[in-house]
């Protein structure tokens, strides 16, 4: 049989332990929050500031009237000044590409 002081002892340690692991737990769990909140907060940061800079970026808008053979029938065309730098680089970095083949 095991003696009573012994016995003691050894609920003693399975208890300590048990608040050990259940510190480290909850430890573990707060962190696992931590991580998400304060990921959440720099995806949002990250989204804002590249809404903010994109608003930013100077547009202006010209407008071509093509007509046809009929009088009634116009078409119009918008282009912004950024879809015309994106073309140009485009059509620059074609060039460049055909001048390295």
């Amino acid at each position: 049989m095991v003696d009573k002081p012994d016995l003691n002892k050894a609920i003693d340690v399975a208890l300590e332990e048990y608040k050990t692991l259940r510190a480290e737990i909850h430890q573990n769990k707060q962190n696992g929050i931590n991580v998400i909140v304060f990921g959440g907060a720099l995806v949002a940061t990250l989204l804002g500031l590249g809404v903010t800079s994109l608003s930013f970026i100077p547009t202006t808008t010209k407008t071509t009237a093509i007509t046809g053979k009929s009088s009634t029938q116009t078409i119009t065309k918008t282009t912004t000044k950024t879809e015309k730098s994106l073309s140009q680089k485009t059509k620059t970095i074609e060039q460049e590409n055909k001048q390295l083949r």
